[in-house]
């Protein structure tokens, strides 16, 4: 990825926050932090490093999961954020309309490893509109609310471009901004419903969220698109427990090079594909975590006892939605040879139905 010319950033910042402080000559400009309360001018951008930084401390930007440690604050990071849009977004919104954004995210590697789009027959189906401004009121306000008792709120679904067509919610799939893909989950019958064959694409060709994850940084993958946007930092899905070629070369296009997160469900299946994933993905020599969810005790809707096997059940049922990425965080191990044969025990137990759920320990 190319790095920002120093008066781009400068551009950008200034048209966005007139009421900036120039230091050092201009090679840096203090602003109000727009995600913490602030009238003193703490946030600081670095135009030639292109880093944010508050003196008061950067909470507000997190913990990476695959290091361990507070991340550094990057400038098209900080746009991501402010304006609340997908990384491609933010990165096309500081060049403008006379740059190929394109042009800065591709590395020639990358580019081998994605195939072009534009002779794709996908259109969204007929009849599908936005959630947030939609001609059918009363359908939209039905599935905010089952999006909502899942952690999905609005600035999420506004985030993600999130559609419906009639009862039914609409997951668009985007790289480089362009559609590559949809998903559709009717609130009807609860059945899954993907573009035909044959416009010549599948499932497993595409990562869910691949636009809105910053390259060159840490990757976090969960198995269904409401568990990647429960935790929503870094994350994408793979749609299913299993990897397919065509996601691993678009893990390669994102170049991961803090590490790659695995986050399946607790149930046997996502814990099998644990090591199958991680045998497609050791080519990329790329460091490999695991972070398997917290099997916690609840009550489901039919008043009988079950375990949480997912990130959003976590949420749901257990930690909260805001703590859901700290719980990520606190369960993620490199992926050593130990923690693969723990990973191997708790298999064998489940494939022989001795156990139902428990935390997954290393």
């Amino acid at each position: 990825m190319k790095k920002l010319k120093p008066e781009q950033i400068a551009s950008w910042v200034k048209s966005n926050f007139p009421d900036h402080k120039e230091r050092k000559g201009g090679a840096e400009i203090r602003i109000h932090n727009p995600f913490a309360e602030d009238t003193g001018y703490h946030l600081n951008i670095s135009i030639d490093k292109a880093l944010c930084h508050d003196w008061r401390g950067d909470d507000w930007v997190g913990i990476s999961a695959a290091t361990g440690k507070r991340k550094k604050c990057t400038f098209l990071k900080f746009v991501q954020l402010h304006l609340n849009c997908s990384f491609f977004e933010a990165l096309r919104n500081v060049l403008g309309a006379s740059s190929d954004p394109r042009l800065f995210l591709r590395t020639q590697k990358a580019s081998e490893d994605e195939e072009s789009t534009e002779d794709s027959l996908l259109s969204l189906p007929e009849g599908t509109e936005s959630l947030l401004d939609s001609s059918q009121p009363k359908m939209a306000s039905g599935i905010l609310k089952w999006l909502a008792g899942r952690g999905i709120d609005k600035r999420r679904i506004e985030k993600y471009n999130m559609l419906h067509n009639g009862l039914a919610v609409v997951w668009p799939y985007y790289e480089y901004d362009e559609l590559v893909y949809w998903q559709i989950r009717s609130r009807v019958n609860k059945e899954f419903l993907f573009p035909p064959e044959s416009v010549g694409v599948i499932k497993t060709d595409f990562l869910y969220g691949f636009d809105q994850v910053e390259p060159a940084s840490h990757i976090i993958i969960t198995e269904s698109i409401i568990d990647s946007q429960t935790v929503e930092e870094q994350c994408v899905a793979t749609g299913g427990a299993s990897l397919g070629p065509k996601q691993v070369r678009k893990v390669r296009a994102l170049g991961p090079r803090d590490g790659i997160i695995l986050a399946p469900d607790n149930d046997l299946a996502g814990l099998q594909s644990v090591l199958h994933n991680a045998t497609l993905l050791r080519p990329l020599q790329m460091k490999l975590f695991v972070s398997i969810p917290p099997a916690i005790e609840y009550i489901n809707d039919y008043g009988e006892l079950s375990f949480t096997t997912d990130w959003n059940e976590v949420g749901r049922y257990g930690v909260g939605w805001d703590k859901v990425l700290d719980e990520l965080n606190n369960n993620t191990r490199e992926l050593t040879m130990r923690v693969k044969k723990d990973l191997l025990a708790k298999i064998g137990k489940l494939a022989s139905k001795s156990i139902t759920a428990e935390p997954f320990k290393c």
